[in-house]
Formats: C-alpha cells, sequence, structure tokens
C-alpha cells in the first residue's frame, strides 16, 4: 500500500473514532434525559445528583471531540463531503453539551419540591413532556447509531406539541394559584425541555444534510482470527 494511501486509511479510521465518540455522547444525553425526567417527577434527590455527576465525568469528552476534530482539519486539509461531516460534528458537540446541561438542570430542579404542590393536569403535562423529548432524542440516537436518512419533516410534529405543552403547563400553574418563585420555576422547567427539542432537531437536520457518514473501519488483515 502507497504511503497516500495509508494515509487516507488512517483518516478514515480517525473519522469512524470521531462518529463512535459523538454517537456515545448523543446517547448519554438521551439517557440523561430520561433519567432527569423521572428524577423531577420523584423528586429525586439521589437520582440528581447521580445525573449530574455523571456529566462531569463525561465532560472532558466534548472538549476530546472537538480537539481531535480541529486536528484532523489542520493535518489533513479535508474537503467536499469530509469537511462537511467534521463541521457538522463541531456544530453538534455544543448543542449535545447544553442538552445535558439541561438535563442536570431539570434533574437538580426536582429537589425543590415543585411537582408535589402541582394539579394532578399539570403532573401529566410535565409526564407528557418529558416522554415526547426523550422519545425525540432516542430518535437522533437511532439515527446517529445506524447512519439512517432522515424523514422528510425530521420531528416537527414533536416540536409543536412541545410547545403547546409548555403553553398548556404555564397556563396550569398560573391558575393553580401556586407562589410567583413557583410558577416561575415551572415555566422554566417547560421552557428547558422545549429547548431539549429544539438541539435535538438542529442535530438531526445537520444529520439529514450530510451526503457522507464514516463507516467503522474494517479490521486489518491480522486481526481476523483474534
Amino acid at each position: 500500500m502507497s504511503q497516500e494511501s495509508e494515509l487516507r486509511v488512517d483518516f478514515r479510521e480517525q473519522l469512524a473514532e470521531v462518529d463512535g465518540r459523538l454517537s456515545e455522547l448523543i446517547h448519554l444525553v438521551r439517557v440523561a434525559i430520561a433519567e432527569a425526567t423521572e428524577a423531577l417527577l420523584r423528586e429525586d434527590d439521589a437520582a440528581a445528583v447521580a445525573i449530574t455527576s455523571r456529566k462531569h465525568l463525561a465532560d472532558p469528552l466534548y472538549k476530546e471531540v472537538e480537539d481531535q476534530v480541529g486536528a484532523l482539519m489542520a493535518r489533513q486539509g479535508p474537503v467536499a463531503s469530509d469537511l462537511q461531516y467534521l463541521l457538522t460534528v463541531l456544530r453538534a458537540v455544543p448543542e449535545l453539551e447544553q442538552s445535558a446541561e439541561l438535563a442536570a438542570t431539570i434533574a437538580r430542579r426536582g429537589s425543590q419540591g415543585l411537582v408535589s404542590v402541582l394539579s394532578p393536569r399539570a403532573r401529566s403535562i410535565v409526564t407528557r413532556t418529558g416522554d415526547v423529548v426523550t422519545a425525540m432524542w432516542a430518535e437522533l440516537d437511532r439515527r446517529w447509531a445506524l447512519h439512517e436518512a432522515a424523514a422528510d419533516e425530521p420531528l416537527d410534529g414533536a416540536l409543536e406539541e412541545l410547545h403547546d405543552l409548555h403553553m398548556s403547563l404555564t397556563a396550569e400553574v398560573a391558575a393553580g394559584g401556586l407562589p410567583a418563585s413557583a410558577t416561575m420555576d415551572m415555566a422554566l422547567i417547560g421552557r428547558f425541555f422545549e429547548r431539549l427539542g429544539d438541539h435535538a432537531v438542529n442535530i438531526i437536520e445537520r444529520l439529514d444534510r450530510l451526503n457522507f457518514r464514516p463507516l467503522p473501519p474494517r479490521p486489518h488483515d491480522g486481526d481476523a482470527g483474534a
């Protein structure tokens, strides 16, 4: 194999490594959102602490991915689809980091005793909101992991439902005669869920526009019997 071919193979393998790391980060955020919703509804302090701790452990991964992409762009000078892919990763990483922080914040809000003073209808709205956002991130997780092309309108209906749920939650809480601080906090929680939905759609739309995704590297000949 020529030196140029070896460099190209190495480049593809590094792209596949970046892709795998991003897939891992998406999955971590997906799990954190599902657990954060449960922690909020159960007012579970221990779960909130665990979610925040895992977020801190994962924080270095975001910079590692950004650094690896930066190194590839500097050393390899990628063009066309390779460059498009690496730029997509760079734009996705901050949204993933922000989403992880939003999930941890939602979980921590559960320790304030907010949900216990809500009406049954308000609690059901919060539950549905968490379910919708979790499903959106599960779809993103699935599509990225499987390199799957997206639908014609990526999750637009889910975004509309999230907006309606936020409006309904705000109105229900305001009608419940809760203290102004509690009303504001629940409005913020609704907005946090909406932002999580926005981030999922943003990343999916970028994925949809890609015409290239790195495949996992093929095993070397010497690895066949491993």
